[in-house]
């Protein structure tokens, strides 16, 4: 029986595991599933194994140049489906789903309202708090001044705690307060995350850039679990939590994972999802308090930048949600608990632009 044909494309295409992305999205025994990728850059890896590539606009403050960008891509490729791979494009394909869909094409996020609230981590954890979600005890903070009284109600410096920003992904200037530390300590230039006493970071950081618009929260530990989420019929279908590995850090790279199917991960994982109202998909961070229980870290209307970690493992989340989007039955499928899940660098070989000579091996006399 022939495989029923569909092209999907998928932004941020340049990251570090989207060959198994792809790979996943091709596994299906009853789709034939072509992949077109966009990125910023034009040199992005990922393009030597796509069935097209594309480079875009940045999303920046204006979609306008974003939107009628990927409006002529889809039209060109006969675009079915678009998933977006990076918090901003989510926010731009759904501020334009609707222009999206008047051309056919399916979108993983359908309303701007649930992106802009998991881009502000003020208002999602007021959000979420008034939901009755369990959380962290959390202070915001716009000045220097609040920065401190901030500390002392959550206990410092008897305990640590974390200084991050409202808006912003990943680790951007994130840093775990500990009157320990006796000096700051910026692990990464670029990013700005690290560890400081309080002294040490009102001393060395520029005050209007680190203490307006940002949270202090109670110190969370490992475990630290990501969790993709799929939502299909209007409800939470799927949900695989992947415990960090515990030398993780704030590294923005994943360094691994492991398949940890908990219960109350799972359970806080589906309600989440329901409050911030996830349309077909999405991701959340979620930590280990001291003082017992869990609690929401981050919240993204997206996959995470790892969910292929359970391709070989057995599931191929992306290539669900594209099934979800046509209207078909998703596959069923079985995970190990715990199995590991490691990146690897993976060379790829692609066939030449132009066919070159065939050489005999080995060169034996």
């Amino acid at each position: 029986m022939p495989k029923m044909p569909v092209t999907v494309l998928l932004t941020s295409a340049g990251g570090a595991f989207t060959y198994d992305y792809v790979c996943g999205l091709r596994s299906d025994p009853d789709l034939d599933v072509r992949v077109v990728g966009t990125d910023l850059r034009d040199d992005a890896p990922a393009a030597a194994i796509l069935d097209a590539f594309y480079q875009v606009p940045p999303t920046g403050r204006s979609f306008a140049d974003f939107a009628d960008r990927l409006v002529d891509i889809c039209q060109r490729e006969a675009v079915q489906v678009v998933i977006p791979g990076s918090d901003g494009e989510a926010l731009a394909i759904a501020s334009m789903a609707g222009r999206l869909q008047q051309l056919g094409v399916r979108t993983s996020v359908t309303d701007p309202a649930p992106v802009n609230l998991c881009n502000d981590k003020r208002a999602l954890y007021q959000c979420l708090r008034a939901a009755g979600v369990d959380m962290a005890d959390f202070v915001f903070i716009d000045t220097a001044s609040n920065f401190e009284e901030g500390l002392r109600a959550l206990g410092y410096p008897d305990k640590r705690v974390v200084l991050k920003p409202s808006v912003g992904a990943g680790s951007r200037k994130t840093f775990v307060i500990d009157a320990s530390c006796p000096t700051l300590e910026i692990h990464d230039p670029v990013r700005l995350y690290g560890r400081a006493n309080a002294s040490s970071l009102i001393e060395g950081v520029d005050a209007k850039e680190f203490f307006t618009n940002f949270i202090l929260m109670e110190y969370v530990d490992n475990p630290f679990f990501d969790v993709d989420v799929l939502v299909h019929d209007g409800s939470v279908a799927i949900a695989v939590p992947r415990m960090r590995h515990p030398r993780q850090g704030m590294a923005t790279v994943s360094i691994g994972h492991q398949l940890c199917f908990r219960e109350d991960v799972i359970a806080l994982a589906s309600r989440t999802a329901e409050v911030v109202g996830f349309a077909h998909c999405g991701d959340m961070d979620i930590a280990s308090r001291l003082t017992g229980g869990l609690t929401v870290l981050d919240v993204s209307c997206r996959f995470s930048g790892s969910v292929s970690a359970t391709v070989d493992a057995g599931l191929s989340l992306p290539l669900q949600l594209v099934r979800s989007l046509l209207g078909l039955a998703l596959t069923p499928c079985g995970l190990i608990e715990g199995t590991r899940c490691i990146p690897f660098n993976h060379m790829v070989a692609v066939d030449p632009v132009t066919a070159g000579r065939r050489v005999s091996l080995p060169f034996i006399r």
